[in-house]
């Protein structure tokens, strides 16, 4: 867990996690705290873990991230969200 002013920001991995639809899923959860420490906004995401990444992808990859919590997450551009989504 790590928290940038305002954000708290939690990764994690569930095992045995087959009711969900993989043995093996990677969470992410962004919280905003407000001035009384309260959650005021909530987002997550959860999805396969994936064992093999590709280092030569990890700058794209960092870019494509940022991208989405700027249009998506800080309303800069949430009409692209469905760019953002794989089903």
């Amino acid at each position: 867990m790590r928290q940038d002013g305002d954000y708290v920001f939690m990764h994690d991995i569930w095992r045995n996690a087959k009711p969900f639809g993989a043995d093996e899923l990677v969470s992410f959860d962004i919280l905003r705290v407000d001035g009384n420490g309260k959650v005021a906004e909530q987002w997550d995401a959860m999805t396969a873990l994936v064992e093999k990444t590709d280092p030569d992808k990890t700058a794209a990859n960092k870019a494509l991230a940022k991208a989405m919590v700027e249009d998506v997450l800080m309303g800069k551009n949430p009409s692209k969200a469905p760019d953002y989504i794989s089903a």
